[in-house]
């Protein structure tokens, strides 16, 4: 951590929200622990990669942590009692958790960058001049922001206080218990230290320790760290506090005021920026108004949710931003738009642009396929593209907890041993009457489609009621594209993923290009799944009383049928949004009849 520090203040100063923090004690002389007991960032190096554990209780978890004082965990969530589990083998678990799911975490792709080292030489911990405490301590101190607003208002167990970069921040000691639960008299403290270690990049101290009972810094650089503090008695006698938080670049959301719409555009407008629409026949204009707003999961590299075409699109989860408390319980402290499972926090902000554009075709404003869905952001990926196991199933668990009525995955792995824990968490999808909808994926290394039953791809090649898988149409409405996947099987559905050719590709919001505009043009299969994705919403937003699956079907059975995909797609399927709003409104008027 690097910032200008400032010591000062009195050290009982009372006021404010109290932080109350767990208390490890150590010797001064002793090197702070090579792990932190709880991770935020997904691995990012096959070095890093855990085990997932699902099913085991807070006790024992605890109780494993402490027969493995090397080994650390990362949340995946709290609700499933699910974690990644890091230094211990799978014996040693499989030993301790006998009736757990265990699965060793993988890569859902190979080639992820390597994290850069910081190599900040450690501090001379002997220079606090103190020896280990023979008593426990434990403290509270409180955060403070620029502007005199406590930041920070809870901590639990896994709880994390965020901050912004460039913010400045002040922390300050209220005060400091022993093991008898009775506050460490003020005259007996000799001096109080500061220090912060940024995790997993590195386990050594800052180059800077700072004294005082009040200390201001700024946060210039992104990452998470462990804020370590030793406070030193007259009898120089030495305990430590620890307290992990946060540094986030991403902004916060500004709320759906101010969104634009192509409301006023005309048809011929919509004909040459987003031609996907009309091929996939996809009504413009109903013979009724949509009376919900079904929530729509992007698992992804996440979403620019204050893009002015998205913004107004965003789903609300119902817990209230920036109060530090998770006021709808699911474990999640401030997931008021969505959850970061990348780099553990509650901005889910896309920092590669395909979430966004991914979203923009599902819902963006007046153009999405469905002008009513809500995206719940879900970042999964991270800049590059790559992401984990365990992530993905932690998403999907999330998305279903949260209320999304459709889960969308434009992405997939070659790695089969990845599909037992998708499949469990798929599975729970089917059993909550959630749609998963998948890309059949972009051919093999030579960009050339294959079948995914004789070259799986996951989760596309899982055979599951609930699970969708989706190819890309050729513009020529005759054919699969040359990069798309296939399986007479398999593939229940195709639509328009983009030609590789320019002007055919699918345009949609993107966060940046080179031109700083808002929207770029794509192809692959992750741009027809979203359409499809979308397409299910809408029929969901005319029709509530149709479940997701129930939706799905009238789309699959009104879908068109093409001969010369037959062998390719199941039954040749095509998508027909306006055949399947007629289905719709037909399977209605029979209900209301008594039909059914």
């Amino acid at each position: 951590m690097r910032g200008s520090l400032s010591g000062g203040g009195d050290m009982f100063k009372r006021g404010g929200f109290l932080l109350l923090l767990s208390m490890v004690l150590i010797s001064c002389t002793d090197r702070l622990p090579e792990r932190t007991r709880v991770r935020t960032r997904a691995p990012q190096v096959s070095q890093e990669l855990g085990i997932v554990v699902k099913g085991i209780d807070d006790w024992d978890l605890e109780k494993f942590l402490e027969e493995y004082p090397k080994s650390s965990i990362r949340v995946l969530s709290v609700q499933h009692k699910m974690y990644e589990i890091y230094g211990a083998s799978v014996r040693a678990i499989r030993a301790f958790f006998k009736n757990a799911e265990i699965y060793p975490n993988q890569f859902i792709r190979s080639k992820v960058p390597r994290a850069q080292s910081k190599s900040n030489p450690p501090s001379s911990d002997s220079s606090l001049g103190c020896r280990a405490m023979d008593y426990e301590m434990s403290g509270s101190i409180s955060f403070y922001t620029g502007d005199g607003q406590i930041t920070q208002k809870k901590v639990g167990t896994f709880s994390l206080p965020q901050f912004r970069l460039g913010q400045r921040v002040t922390i300050e000691i209220n005060q400091i218990v022993t093991g008898d639960v009775k506050p460490l008299p003020e005259s007996q403290i000799q001096d109080i230290k500061w220090g912060f270690v940024e995790i997993p990049k590195t386990s050594q101290i800052s180059r800077d320790i700072y004294s005082g009972k009040k200390v201001s810094f700024t946060l210039d650089n992104m990452g998470t760290y462990e804020l370590s503090i030793w406070v030193t008695t007259k009898s120089h006698l030495c305990g430590f506090l620890g307290q992990t938080f946060t540094v986030t670049s991403n902004p916060e959301y500004e709320g759906p005021q101010g969104a634009s719409s192509f409301k006023d555009f005309k048809r011929d407008f919509i004909e040459r920026n987003f031609w996907h629409l009309l091929s996939v026949k996809n009504p413009l204009h109903w013979s009724r108004t949509p009376t919900s707003s079904p929530v729509v999961a992007v698992l992804d590299t996440g979403v620019h949710y204050n893009h002015p075409f998205l913004r107004a699109r965003i789903a609300q989860t119902g817990d209230i931003p920036g109060n530090g408390i998770d006021d709808d319980g699911n474990g999640f402290i401030d997931d008021s738009i969505g959850y970061d499972f990348e780099n553990g926090d509650n901005y889910p902000f896309d920092d590669a642009g395909h979430g966004t554009h991914v979203s923009g075709l599902i819902a963006g404003s007046g153009f999405g396929m469905s002008e009513n869905a809500r995206v719940l952001p879900v970042k999964v990926l991270n800049e590059w593209g790559g992401g984990d196991e365990g992530s993905f199933a932690a998403g999907i668990y999330y998305a279903v907890d949260t209320g999304a009525k459709i889960i969308n995955m434009s992405l997939a792995t070659t790695n089969r041993s990845t599909a037992p824990l998708l499949e469990k968490a798929i599975e729970y999808a089917r059993e909550k009457g959630v749609v998963v909808v998948v890309a059949a994926g972009n051919g093999n290394s030579m960009g050339v489609g294959v079948d995914i039953e004789k070259s799986p791809l996951y989760p596309a090649s899982l055979r599951m009621e609930n699970l969708l898988t989706v190819a890309a149409l050729h513009s020529s409405a005759t054919r699969l594209t040359s990069y798309s996947n296939f399986s007479s099987h398999l593939v229940q559905i195709a639509t328009y993923g983009g030609d590789l050719k320019k002007g055919l590709k699918i345009r949609s919001t993107y966060y940046q290009n080179a031109r700083g505009l808002q929207f770029i043009s794509m192809s692959g299969t992750s741009m027809a799944t979203p359409i499809i994705s979308g397409a299910i919403a809408k029929l969901l937003s005319y029709y509530p009383h149709l479940s997701p699956l129930e939706a799905k079907d009238i789309l699959l059975k009104s879908a068109d049928r093409l001969e010369s995909l037959k062998g390719q797609v199941q039954n040749g399927s095509v998508l027909n949004v306006q055949s399947a709003m007629e289905e719709a409104s037909s399977q209605e008027k029979l209900l209301m009849a008594g039909g059914f």
